[in-house]
């Protein structure tokens, strides 16, 4: 009597180290497979961090930095200031200004935040000069940036386009994860990592900036110093999204 022939399971199965990185931002590279089979503890203790960390930016509906109005001295961060009140700031977040500065020039070329030989105080009076004479404020430039920055918390990836309407405006953003976390130069803790392209779909316009820009412009009036790669213009951002003083 013959045997009967046994059913064989073409079912691809799912090892370990598959089911780790099932997640579309937890997949393995090819590359570190043989990272993973030599040190498989590590890599799954690292795994579990960064589930957590998904987890929590899952469970954010606004900003991780919340931008509220305080007083450092006659300085009022998050609120309207005058360029008096700024030129005769002597330190920030209890920092000195000198220290703010060679901390701001002494990174590298394509992370500072100011020129080698720019004032911190004198940039932020220039902006803020402007923008008051635009009968604007900060936290108005900044509104349409955080709009963009809070749609990107509801995304798991950190690279992806997507299209949306800020202030009458259709856009199409393209976003993209640094890699390395950008800090506050004001060293108050603010830690963001994504950068955006802004392209206005009606007239081909485009306007870059980072997570940290609205944040900056927000609590400090800072767009970072005129001689350094990543500002970005108060005047671009008005013209970009069509901001309009209210009538008082």
């Amino acid at each position: 009597m013959t045997k009967p022939k046994r059913k064989i399971d073409f079912t691809p199965r799912r090892h370990k180290w598959e089911r780790l990185f099932s997640h579309k931002s937890l997949r393995l590279p090819r590359r570190m497979d043989g990272l993973y089979r030599r040190y498989p503890k590590e890599w799954e203790a690292i795994i579990k961090g960064k589930k957590k960390v998904i987890a929590e930016r899952k469970a954010r509906k606004v900003l991780p930095h919340q931008v509220k109005k305080r007083r450092e001295g006659s300085f009022v961060v998050n609120g309207v200031n005058s360029n008096e009140t700024i030129r005769n700031l002597k330190t920030i977040n209890g920092i000195k200004i000198e220290e703010l500065e060679k901390e701001m020039q002494g990174r590298t070329a394509d992370w500072r935040y100011l020129g080698e030989k720019e004032k911190l105080l004198d940039i932020m009076a220039t902006d803020n000069e402007f923008v008051l004479s635009q009968r604007l404020t900060h936290q108005q430039l900044a509104k349409p940036l955080f709009q963009i920055v809070n749609e990107a918390l509801k995304l798991d990836s950190r690279y992806y386009t997507i299209r949306m309407s800020v202030n009458g405006q259709n856009l199409e953003i393209k976003c993209g994860g640094f890699p390395m976390l950008e800090y506050s130069p004001f060293q108050d803790g603010a830690i963001h990592g994504y950068h955006f392209k802004v392209t206005n779909l009606s007239n081909g316009k485009e306007l870059r900036f980072s997570a940290i820009h609205p944040y900056l412009m927000s609590q400090y009036g800072f767009y970072e110093g005129k001689k350094v790669e990543y500002r970005i213009e108060p005047k671009e951002i008005i013209e970009f999204f069509g901001l309009k003083a209210k009538n008082t």
